[in-house]
């Protein structure tokens, strides 16, 4: 078990509002000053119009943190749970901006 950020969401995420909040997602992290990488702690982040995906650098990270717009629930399950392990490295602080922006974005359909 590990410091760990949960999340519950609709399976599908307005387009043109995933777009603001990927815009969003991008601007404020660029001004951090945290580096990221892709979700594989190699390359670049991830702001696409249906995709939001980044892990800290190297051994700066540890699980990847991805907001897709579409997403498929469990079996019996009505809403999509997620969860991204940070272990408190420097990207946490840009796992818990990201959350704001959609939980500000997407109100009632993501907690």
């Amino acid at each position: 078990m590990g410091y760990t950020h949960y999340w519950r969401r609709a399976p599908s995420l307005p387009c043109r509002v995933f777009k603001a909040a990927v815009g969003e997602c991008q601007k404020i992290l660029a001004h951090t000053g945290i580096a990221l990488a892709g979700p594989i702690g190699m390359g670049s982040p991830v702001f696409h119009c249906d995709a939001i995906a980044f892990n800290g650098p190297g051994k700066l990270g540890l699980e990847t943190f991805q907001i897709q717009r579409r997403a498929i629930p469990r079996r019996d399950e009505e809403h999509v749970f997620d969860f991204c392990k940070t272990a408190r490295h420097p990207y946490d602080l840009c796992v818990k901006i990201a959350l704001i922006i959609c939980a500000h974005h997407f109100g009632a359909s993501f907690q």
